[in-house]
């Protein structure tokens, strides 16, 4: 399993305020029992989605929307579900080819029943499924400045612009095919994406679009990569600020973060604990705290944060405590998942390594003897004579 490193950070430096990306494990928002080790992730939304019967195809027609878009657009969600979940090392993850009556595809109201979810689970060795339930697509292409130019260029020539809205919505399950329960339920969670584009007239603008299809299947990618972040452990980019403007010391550990050494700079801020200026105190104690949660250490982090937020009594400064306070409640929480995770992880071990142990049924013989006249208990047989 990934290590249990909970923050990697990299610099990007800005021109007045630096600030540093930090890429934070966070928990899922739904715990997941520790025993399910494998899923399955398939799609059972086709049939009864619009785009897929003829009152589906005619609406694409109509409305330009590409007729194949939500079937592209459910493919690429069901890939990226699955990435995001293997990405979170938190579960083994297949997606099996189904047919629509093998997983009782229809509405989202119809739940799939358990003996088909049973069936699937024995046939790819699969403790749960995760089922996206059902997948809609909408689209608009709008005139913006309601047809009339943006602007004009110096040469007098005028530019327009058009814009496209494209909304999805997707549904999802988790089957608990053991407890038979669904261990979580997302309906209609909706998705939305504007493109514009600018050109010489309103048709060249609108042209220059991306395709519907192309749309849908971005936002398809989006709408799995959420779902996994709520049933997964997932790596997130979030930024701090820091202060590097003041004393010599500050700009000198400016230039050892911007080199990637973080310890030289920490060995800085300690010593600017000794000043005699409580307000240089306070701005390395705060840099200090970031350097602390860069190692995991976010309690001794929060800390030092509630320090520099007395000294330094800045908004950014009393922000950053409400971020330490988060990520200590979420590491507890992470911490939890993890360690259930692990226990279904060797659970599932041993009763493998048990069922390899057990001893294998020796084979007999599928048809009796015929037995012998001597034997059979009968009478014996009678020669006739002439």
């Amino acid at each position: 399993m990934r290590s249990m490193l909970l923050v990697a950070v990299g610099l990007a430096a800005a021109a007045c305020a630096p600030n540093t990306s930090v890429q934070v494990l966070h928990p899922a928002d739904v715990t997941v029992p520790g025993h399910i080790q494998k899923v399955a992730v398939i799609d059972r939304s086709s049939p009864d989605n619009v785009g897929g019967n003829v009152l589906g195809a005619i609406e694409g027609v109509l409305t330009g929307e590409g007729i194949m878009a939500d079937r592209e657009g459910r493919v690429s969600a069901v890939n990226q579900l699955a990435w995001t979940l293997r990405e979170g090392d938190r579960y083994e993850v297949l997606v099996p080819n189904v047919t629509p009556q093998s997983v009782d595809s229809g509405v989202f109201d119809r739940q799939m029943t358990w003996q088909k979810a049973k069936q699937l689970c024995k046939k790819h060795d699969c403790d749960a499924i995760i089922a996206l339930e059902a997948f809609d697509s909408d689209t608009d292409v709008l005139n913006l400045n309601d047809g009339a130019p943006l602007r004009h260029l110096e040469d007098g020539s005028a530019i327009y612009g058009a814009r496209r809205e494209t909304r999805v919505m997707a549904s999802w399950r988790l089957y608990d095919t053991t407890s038979k329960s669904v261990i979580d339920e997302q309906r209609d969670r909706s998705y939305g994406r504007n493109w514009d584009n600018e050109g010489s007239s309103v048709s060249a603008a609108r042209r220059g679009l991306p395709l519907f299809d192309d749309t849908v299947k971005t936002l398809g990618t989006q709408a799995g990569s959420a779902y996994g972040n709520r049933i997964s452990p997932s790596w997130r980019w979030e930024s701090r600020s820091w202060f590097s403007k003041g004393s010599p010391d500050l700009k000198q550990a400016k230039r050892y973060v911007r080199a990637g050494d973080w310890e030289g700079a920490a060995g800085i801020w300690r010593r600017m604990l000794e000043s005699d200026n409580p307000k240089e105190i306070g701005k390395a104690k705060f840099n200090l705290a970031l350097y602390n949660e860069r190692k995991g250490n976010l309690r001794k982090a929060l800390k030092l944060a509630r320090a520099a937020a007395v000294a330094v009594p800045k908004s950014r400064t009393r922000s950053y405590i409400y971020v330490l306070e988060r990520r200590v409640r979420d590491q507890e929480r992470l911490e939890q998942q993890m360690a259930e995770a692990e226990e279904g992880r060797k659970a599932a071990e041993a009763e493998e390594a048990r069922k390899a142990a057990e001893p294998k049924p020796t084979s007999r013989p599928t048809t009796k003897p015929r037995p012998s006249p001597s034997t059979s208990g009968g009478r014996p047989p009678v020669s006739k004579g002439r």
